[in-house]
């Protein structure tokens, strides 16, 4: 082969492995194959979860890393309380991103916080495909984030920037921009 890459989005039904017996350079002659059904694309992906463990980080320098991190491009950056060794309380900062972002990620994280050590975990994600639709509220346009899997809509959602934005304007609580266009949506019919 004269490349490689991450596997398609598939789901695998069997995997073979075999060695050929020439002997032409330093790399072993072996053959492994994949046999599966793709999956549609765009719904299944690669992603690294990156977490370490922190017992002297405040939490200001943790919501500021979090932020950095976010905006580096990180997919989600959250902190989960945890309790170590000696039963001393602390965090376990973790960062879900795409494999080409984790040498920024870690850079990141090392700078900003106090701990020696990053786990990476390389996992499968399963995600719907997303586009937006515009609904007419009586706080004006919201749009819609609908997901789908398999063609059908399985969830729809207020984006919740256009509902602060509309609230503020019209000075109402984001709930009632929020209820507005989940009732619209669902009034033109759809699930």
């Amino acid at each position: 082969s004269e490349s490689f890459g991450p596997l398609p989005a598939m789901e695998i039904e069997s995997v073979g492995c075999g060695a050929g017996t020439r002997e032409s350079g330093p790399l072993p002659n072996l053959l492994r194959v994949f046999i599966g059904q793709g999956e549609e694309a765009g719904q299944v992906d690669s992603v690294v979860e990156l977490s370490a463990n922190l017992d002297d980080c405040t939490g200001e320098v943790l919501g500021q890393t979090i932020q950095k991190l976010l905006s580096a491009g990180c997919l989600d950056a959250w902190a989960s309380p945890v309790f170590m060794k000696k039963m001393r309380p602390a965090w376990t900062l973790s960062v879900l991103c795409e494999v080409s972002d984790v040498k920024a990620a870690e850079d990141i994280i090392f700078a900003e916080t106090t701990t020696f050590g990053i786990r990476r975990l390389f996992c499968r994600r399963s995600k719907l495909k997303r586009h937006f639709k515009t609904v007419e509220t009586p706080f004006g346009p919201i749009r819609m984030k609908i997901g789908l899997r398999d063609g059908n809509t399985v969830t729809a959602s207020a984006e919740f920037d256009d509902c602060v934005t509309a609230a503020e304007t019209h000075h109402v609580p984001v709930k009632e921009v929020v209820r507005a266009a989940e009732a619209t949506w669902r009034k033109e019919g759809r699930p």
